[in-house]
């Protein structure tokens, strides 16, 4: 009895059982290069970390590059630490901290009952920054690279998009991060943000707008 002739569906079949090897063949490799690269990027040897996660970052491989970053940001070497804050800063396209109001205008709202009218200066005027911070404060980064610890921030607070008179330089010290620039928030708008990484790998610290109050804010790095 002749053979019946195969159809588009079991053509289809046969060849995805003749790709499924060499599919799960890829995937296998891959998931070995992910683990050789985690056990590298946490060497003990703090010298040959570094190379290995500047290594990662240079292969423009993302998933490697976070993999490091991560592991660099929780390492107990202050070295390793700055290196993988320096990386993540520099990789990031954008920041969005989550920003917490000062107890003084919390204090203010409540003696007020919530009736912002009632407010008088200074606290007033946190209210009026508060309004365009309450939902976060997202800021756009163009950095110079893991080798250099400077970057630019554009704080993008009141703005549907950066503004190049509405700016300031980053810089990361250790574990620390300050800028200095100016925001669009109003009122005063020459400010300050110092933040410092977490023993979960985030940055939290503190947004201050001249004499006013300070904002506390947090973001995450990855």
């Amino acid at each position: 009895m002749p053979t019946p002739p195969y159809g588009p569906l079991a053509i289809a079949l046969l060849a995805t059982a003749i790709a499924a090897p060499a599919a799960a063949q890829e995937v296998l490799d891959r998931v070995g290069e992910l683990k050789t690269w985690r056990e590298q990027c946490a060497d003990a040897d703090p010298d040959l970390r570094a190379a290995y996660v500047e290594a990662a970052l240079a292969s423009n491989d993302t998933a490697i590059a976070r993999i490091c970053i991560r592991q660099s940001l929780s390492s107990s070497n202050a070295d390793i630490r700055n290196l993988g804050l320096r990386a993540a800063i520099a990789s990031a396209d954008r920041l969005v901290f989550q920003v917490a109001p000062p107890d003084s205008l919390t204090a203010a709202l409540d003696d007020a009952e919530g009736d912002a009218g009632k407010l008088t200066p200074p606290v007033a005027y946190s209210w009026r920054q508060w309004k365009e911070l309450e939902t976060g404060l997202p800021i756009d980064i163009d950095g110079e690279g893991v080798a250099s610890s400077r970057s630019t921030w554009y704080p993008l607070a009141g703005l549907s998009a950066r503004r190049d008179d509405i700016a300031g330089e980053a810089t990361i010290t250790g574990d620390t991060v300050t800028w200095v620039g100016r925001t669009g928030l109003p009122v005063l708008s020459d400010c300050s943000i110092s933040v410092r990484l977490t023993e979960d790998s985030r940055l939290a610290g503190t947004l201050k707008c001249g004499s006013l109050d300070p904002f506390e804010v947090s973001a995450e790095l990855l």
